[in-house]
């Protein structure tokens, strides 16, 4: 293996790394906003986690 290929293979693998945390940040972002943020009619104007507390308190 010539060094230019070396190289080009470790460059090739930085770059997937930072892909996938740029990935895994996105997914643990949306997840967040997913349950915490987004606001459902169905479930009295609360997020998911405002909901389940509510009912929990409620209990």
């Amino acid at each position: 293996m010539t060094k230019y290929s070396l190289e080009t293979k470790i460059s090739s693998v930085e770059h997937y790394m930072k892909g996938m945390e740029h990935f895994k940040q996105e997914l643990e972002d949306y997840i967040y906003y997913y349950n915490h943020k987004r606001i459902k009619e169905k479930l009295k104007g609360m997020s998911p986690v405002q909901y389940r507390t509510h009912a929990q308190e409620a209990a």
